[in-house]
This record gives structure tokens, C-alpha cells and sequence, in this order.
């Protein structure tokens, strides 16, 4: 099956799984219509991932969006699939996940968090 690119996810918006997106299409009301399905692909597997859409708003030229099965920020960041092997010096891990060793970090002399 071939797949058209309709934008970048680049970041969560608010608390209820919201995501950011840049389009590459001018025609985001339509792509995004509540239940439509769509597929974003896994950057680690390029593995493609059937998705439905359950919110869309468009705002100041960004697409915001929301999928079923998805409706808590946290749901959304860990999903990502990015992967922290090792923390940088000065800095002491805070918190993990099942799935990742080093889910957050801090920098108390710095003040990063």
C-alpha cells in the first residue's frame, strides 16, 4: 500500500492527548474529520499504525489532533517510541516506565527538570 505524508507531529497540546501537527496539506478539516482513520508511522520500525481520529481543530496554521484510544497526555509521550539509553553527566533520573529506564531526569543545580 502506498501512503501520502500529511504532515509532522511536533508536539502534545494540554492534558488530553492532543497533538501538534505541521501539515503538509492544505485540506486538514477533511484528513482530519472525526473517525476517519489515518496512519502514522513508527520512526524506530517504520511500521505504519491504524489510527482513528477523535478530535480535530485548526489553529493559528497548525492541525490539532487527538486518536481514539488516546486521550490522556501520557498515553501520547510514551507512546513516541523515542528511547534515553544513558542520562547526561550532573543530571539524576527521576522517574521510569516499564518500557523506559530513564522517563525523566533532573538537573536540580541547573535547574532542569
Amino acid at each position: 500500500m502506498e501512503y501520502l505524508s500529511l504532515g509532522r507531529i511536533i508536539k502534545t497540546k494540554g492534558l488530553k492527548g492532543v497533538v501538534k501537527i505541521i501539515s503538509c496539506t492544505e485540506f486538514g478539516a477533511q484528513r482530519y474529520k472525526k473517525g476517519n482513520v489515518v496512519y502514522l508511522e513508527n520512526p524506530q520500525t517504520h511500521e505504519m499504525v491504524k489510527m482513528t481520529v477523535a478530535y480535530y481543530n485548526q489553529e493559528k496554521g497548525f492541525d490539532y489532533v487527538s486518536f481514539e484510544g488516546f486521550e490522556d497526555i501520557n498515553t501520547c509521550l510514551m507512546r513516541h517510541m523515542d528511547y534515553v539509553e544513558r542520562i547526561p553527566d550532573n543530571f539524576e533520573k527521576i522517574g521510569d516506565t516499564p518500557d523506559c529506564k530513564f522517563a525523566a531526569m533532573q538537573n536540580v543545580e541547573r535547574k532542569f527538570y
